[in-house]
């Protein structure tokens, strides 16, 4: 790496540090404002007072906040590469930095490789940050303004909710951190949709390796067939039980229960979710192909930008800045709704990369026509 190449990636890297950084405080500083009765009732509950009283609210700011740290990386890395790439190229202009590069016989194509290379690394930082740190962080992740400082997602009922076999579930609470469940209730039905047997435990614990719930106080009630001599309430022999098998395992709950939930688990947790079933397989394989997707699109709608600011004439970069923005935010945001959205007809691994496709082009033809 040249001195030039270190110049540009020092001044990449610094800028994209200062403006991620003014966006979170930002952003932070907004939801504190917006839901400060939240974070004073955490304080209260504690029966902190005086100076402990603050340390004690500055505590539950950073436990709230600080695991979304990651989280906001990972939504806010394709803009704010662009916004960087922005500022480092207008610097460069404004001191004419450019124009002596062009007069070593240097182009600024060489320049805006530069700024791609450090977004790449970027983007396969975002990739350790999925697979080692958000799944780690999904219970934090997950939790409402009226959990702050409990440490994760509180627990939370389950509705009856349809399993692979056609069976209902439905839970008095789960326990999303531990995955155990209690006051379970399990429906089995027939191929008709009728109920034939009713199971019931005071409490269950999931068991990965047998795909069932253990239960305790496990009692399996079944209905007479037609043919038998009908009793009192329609129900025969109640027997123990200690085992029930379905996919609606409590990373499956979880997912249902938490739309955001699916998005921070890592390529192994997804290919787990699939084989074990309980999740839509399309929206499980959407969110497997839409890691290598992000990445694609956020490099190329930077690609797409740099000519906004690699000029070899002086421009007014205020224009250049407001057309940059009215390029740059509406791609990345209609791109990231674009790659979530299920388009009916079309394989997922092809409607994930779709706007990709679109972007393809229109970068090529961009950098094509830069002066230098």
């Amino acid at each position: 790496m040249t001195i030039l190449d270190r110049h540009i990636a020092a001044r990449f890297f610094t800028n994209f540090a200062l403006l991620f950084t003014i966006l979170f405080v930002f952003a932070v500083s907004i939801d504190v404002i917006l839901q400060l009765d939240s974070f004073t009732k955490a304080v209260q509950s504690s029966g902190k007072t005086g100076i402990t009283a603050l340390v004690e609210f500055g505590r539950a700011v950073l436990d709230f906040h600080g695991p979304q740290l990651f989280q906001f990386y990972s939504y806010m890395l394709g803009l704010v590469s662009v916004g960087a790439a922005g500022f480092t190229l207008a610097q460069m202009v404004r001191t004419r930095e450019l124009v002596a590069i062009m007069s070593g016989g240097a182009s600024l194509l060489r320049v805006g490789l530069v700024i791609v290379a450090c977004a790449t690394a970027l983007n396969v930082l975002q990739l350790f940050n999925q697979e080692l740190l958000l799944p780690r962080l999904a219970p934090f992740l997950v939790r409402d303004h009226s959990q702050v400082l409990s440490g994760s997602a509180a627990r939370f009922s389950v509705p009856l909710t349809r399993d692979g076999r056609g069976q209902l579930l439905r839970a008095g609470s789960l326990n999303p951190e531990t995955g155990e469940i209690v006051m379970l209730l399990m429906i089995e039905r027939d191929g008709k949709g009728s109920a034939v047997a009713r199971v019931e435990a005071t409490s269950a614990h999931w068991n990965p390796g047998r795909g069932a719930y253990e239960l305790t106080g496990g009692l399996r009630s079944v209905r007479r067939g037609l043919a038998d001599e009908p009793v009192a309430g329609g129900v025969e022999d109640v027997q123990p039980i200690d085992i029930v098998t379905t996919d609606l395992s409590p990373e499956a709950l979880k997912v249902r229960r938490y739309t955001q939930y699916a998005q921070m688990l890592s390529l192994k947790q997804l290919r787990e979710m699939r084989e074990q079933g309980g999740v839509e397989p399309r929206l499980l394989a959407r969110l497997t192909y839409l890691r290598l997707a992000s990445i694609v699109v956020n490099l190329l709608v930077l690609v797409a930008s740099l000519p906004f600011f690699l000029l070899r004439e002086p421009k007014s970069l205020l224009q250049q800045s407001i057309a940059c923005a009215l390029f740059g935010v509406p791609a990345s945001l209609g791109s990231l709704v674009a790659m979530s959205m299920d388009v009916p007809g079309l394989a997922p691994a092809v409607s994930v990369f779709l706007p990709a496709a679109i972007l393809l082009p229109i970068a090529i033809g961009r950098i094509g026509a830069i002066k230098t």
